[in-house]
């Protein structure tokens, strides 16, 4: 790929500025810019010559949080949202991941680079992590009982 600028590797926990990008059915591609947070960060290889990071991204969703989601607000969480770097209250859903390159393409550097030239704008406090795990496995959850109703089972231990 040409002209692809690669960051320097990110950490799992550091809280990123992640450029959703999507195509409408009239074919207008349109881009969103969320805070995400990298769950996993994946060494290149054969099959990519990136670096590839999981990542859990924010939701402009609102109305009670679910099983599945975490937030990060300035009042009720203000150590955690000061570490994270957010600008405004964030909330992520563990339902809503993705894996993807950690390029200029999927990723944008901040108004106010403070980590240098990446897309990082802070990192998550070990209590968010608590909030993050407990979200992670409601999701995990979720997803066994959808394949369960949908008959592919589960087996459980």
């Amino acid at each position: 790929m040409n002209d692809v600028k690669v960051f320097p590797a990110p950490s799992a926990g550091d809280v990123v500025i992640f450029r959703w990008i999507k195509k409408d059915n009239a074919g207008v591609i349109s881009e969103k810019v969320r805070p995400a947070i990298i769950l996993r960060v994946i060494e290149p290889d054969r099959w990519c010559e990136f670096i590839r990071v999981s990542i859990v991204y924010g939701t402009a969703k609102g109305g009670p949080l679910q099983a599945t989601e975490f937030s990060i607000e300035r009042s009720r969480h203000p150590a955690e949202f000061a570490r994270a770097g957010l600008y405004r209250d964030g909330r992520f859903d563990m339902l809503n991941f993705v894996t993807c390159g950690w390029t200029d393409q999927t990723f944008a550097i901040p108004k106010d680079p403070r980590f240098g030239e990446t897309p990082k704008i802070g990192s998550i406090h070990p209590r968010t992590t608590e909030r993050l795990k407990a979200a992670h496995l409601a999701a995990v959850d979720y997803g066994r009982l959808q394949n369960e109703l949908l008959g592919r089972g589960v087996p459980r231990r």
